[in-house]
């Protein structure tokens, strides 16, 4: 109310003459300060984020959560994948309030099914366990395994990683430390590469040479056809957890900023 009075007066006065220009810019200019003293400032949203490391924690690193086709699969390897989800929606509820937004772990993800944000890393984590595990169990069931050529290739592949990640003298150790820093064991690492390999070399057993494939057109073609065939073979996968593990719920390790 007060503004528009300071309003009102001056346009009172401009039309009766009373002011002098000096008046007005004067009052003018008090109205603007008052007009910005009395302006709605929104509060900034609140900001809850994941505590990981107290997620961490919740279990022993080597605890086995579940199997694989009965290979067991460690805390610490599911909680590389659940972790990497979480943080990725983390970083993008972070983006919406520079701007904002809000967006939460309980809003919808997926409005038909009623999943929520807090559906995805559990789910997620399952589904990439799943699919690298199954390229392992598919060319082992085509009786492919690691040769000494493709073993030195992986070394190789490790000690350029680490070196682009920490300099010319890194040494393994140094290097499983760093992968650790992001909850990445230096051991799923290694068999997450050893995945590629083998999809590499299970391809190139099955449908030839890529560079080949496609000067005739054929590598697209290929690529649908292995992955429809690890698609197929998935139906064979089982993920069972173990009896006494629960997945967390991630909004039991929010908190505020």
């Amino acid at each position: 109310m007060k503004k528009i009075i300071a309003a009102g007066l001056l346009i009172c006065l401009l039309f009766t003459g009373c002011l002098s220009v000096y008046q007005v810019k004067a009052m003018a200019a008090r109205a603007a300060e008052e007009e910005a003293a009395n302006a709605y400032v929104p509060p900034a949203p609140t900001i809850r984020t994941v505590d990981f490391d107290a997620l961490y924690r919740s279990h022993d690193p080597e605890e086995i959560v579940c199997t694989v086709n009965d290979i067991p699969v460690s805390w610490e390897e599911y909680f590389y994948f659940y972790s990497s989800y979480a943080l990725q929606i983390e970083n993008t509820m972070e983006a919406y309030s520079q701007v904002g937004l809000t967006m939460s772990w309980e809003d919808p993800f997926e409005e038909e099914t009623g999943r929520t944000w807090s559906d995805v890393p559990p789910e997620y984590a399952r589904r990439d366990i799943m699919e690298y595990r199954n390229i392992l169990l598919y060319a082992k069931d085509n009786n492919l395994e690691m040769t000494p050529e493709l073993n030195e290739e992986l070394s190789n592949q490790i000690m350029e990683a680490a070196e682009s990640a920490l300099g010319e003298n890194a040494t393994e150790e140094d290097f499983a430390a760093y992968l650790q820093q992001g909850y990445l064991p230096f051991d799923l690492y290694k068999r997450m590469l050893t995945a590629s390999l083998m999809y590499r070399n299970l391809f190139s057993n099955l449908y030839g040479d890529p560079a080949e494939l496609e000067q005739s057109g054929n590598l697209e073609s290929s690529q649908a056809d292995l992955s429809a065939r690890l698609e197929k073979n998935l139906e064979k996968i089982s993920l069972i957890f173990s009896e006494n593990f629960r997945e967390p719920k991630i909004t039991d390790y929010l908190v505020e900023n």
